[in-house]
């Protein structure tokens, strides 16, 4: 099971290594400067990674990816605007090792166990998602933050806590709530376990268990399975809305966007076969049977139409309309849809603007948006 990539260097999910300069170049310049300052502020932010509570961890992984990609990229906030690199190695090392030490001390075990777990995966894929990016980040780095031994325990613990959370969706009785009901959370949870499987394929780690839970590849054809089947098929409707809403649209594309970025960016927008037959995926009798391919996702056109979809939702003030039990006040990182090819980016940009540059969440957008948003198209 499963379709496995040849290896490439890191880093891969935010970024290849020969998008670093590009990325570095315009930094400078308005909104990619203000984008920059709030990793920077995530970055600076002190937290105890022994703490393994929900929000205490969340709050640590994204400090820690923040600090990964300014190590990264070797930038800093300036006065005016002006990024600049590290003032020395030293201070730029101890950025890469906040980021290592809070990887190495990363909670290790899914949080969708039991009777809950349905709910509480979402939890776990956040915290999956960042983790990935960050140690995706400090493996593509040119400086060493984790030599030998920190190397090996950072990489094993990712592959725990992905083949743990992948469990959770393969053994019984959990597999029955955690397959059969389609929302956020399954895309959610399968776009953090792609994102896993991209920064995994190619590293050594140990299996804990010989039934092939520690396998990148299963864990991204899961990803795709689940990606196309919940957010392109059962949530969309024909005029391209979501079934959920935009609030639960919005809260889900937190890890899609991610997840379809990185596999469009480092599988060069490749095509992916999915496999539904009954010997393939004999617990999914709800879904259609057979074989087919499924697009690069990033460049679909129901992708565009369901932005699109949002932007005419948008209030006034830039925030989106309430939906069910979703809160009211939301907002949408439309900048991540600013590319060059994409019909409706002019309408993104603006939109985009309109909702302050938003790039909040549980997980941060700003980092996407860095190397997703292109200011060479007009609004």
């Amino acid at each position: 099971m499963g379709q496995r990539q040849t290896p490439g260097p890191h880093p891969r999910n935010l970024l290849l290594p020969a998008q670093r300069a590009l990325v570095q170049g315009r930094l400078d310049r308005h909104p990619y400067s203000l984008l920059l300052s709030r990793v920077h502020a995530q970055a600076a932010r002190s937290n105890d990674p022994t703490n393994h509570e929900v929000s205490p961890v969340q709050s640590t992984a994204r400090t820690a990816r923040a600090a990964a990609l300014l190590f990264y990229l070797d930038r800093l906030p300036g006065s005016g605007g002006k990024a600049t690199p590290f003032p020395d190695d030293k201070a730029r090392r101890a950025m890469g090792e906040k980021a290592a030490t809070y990887l190495l001390a990363m909670k290790t075990t899914s949080r969708a166990k039991g009777a809950l777990g349905y709910i509480l995966d979402i939890h776990t894929a956040q915290e999956l998602h960042l983790w990935a990016d960050t140690l995706d980040l400090l493996l593509g780095a040119d400086m060493d933050v984790l030599p030998g031994s920190k190397r090996a325990a950072a990489v094993q613990n990712l592959a725990d806590l992905a083949a743990d959370f992948y469990n959770d969706f393969e053994s019984y009785p959990n597999w029955l709530l955690m397959r059969a009901l389609i929302n956020n959370h399954r895309t959610k949870s399968a776009a953090a376990l792609g994102l896993a499987a991209l920064t995994l394929n190619g590293e050594v780690f140990k299996a804990g268990k010989s039934d092939g839970r520690y396998d990148p590849a299963r864990w991204l054809d899961f990803a795709m399975r689940y990606v196309d089947m919940c957010s392109r098929d059962i949530l969309t409707d024909a005029e391209y809305g979501n079934q959920e809403g935009p609030g639960y649209l919005a809260y889900g594309g937190i890890d899609l966007f991610g997840f379809l970025w990185a596999w469009h960016n480092y599988a060069g927008a490749a095509s992916y076969k999915v496999d539904w037959s009954p010997a393939a995926a004999p617990h999914y009798r709800f879904h259609a049977t057979g074989a087919y391919t499924v697009p690069d996702m990033w460049s679909a056109p129901w992708l565009e139409r369901q932005v699109g979809w949002l932007v005419r939702l948008m209030l006034p003030d830039g925030t989106l309309p309430a939906f069910d039990d979703n809160s009211p006040g939301g907002r949408f990182f439309f900048g991540a849809l600013v590319q060059p090819g994409v019909a409706s980016a002019p309408l993104f940009r603006w939109a985009w603007r309109q909702s302050g540059y938003t790039s909040s969440g549980s997980v941060d957008q700003a980092p996407l948006l860095l190397v997703t948003f292109d200011d060479a198209v007009p609004e």
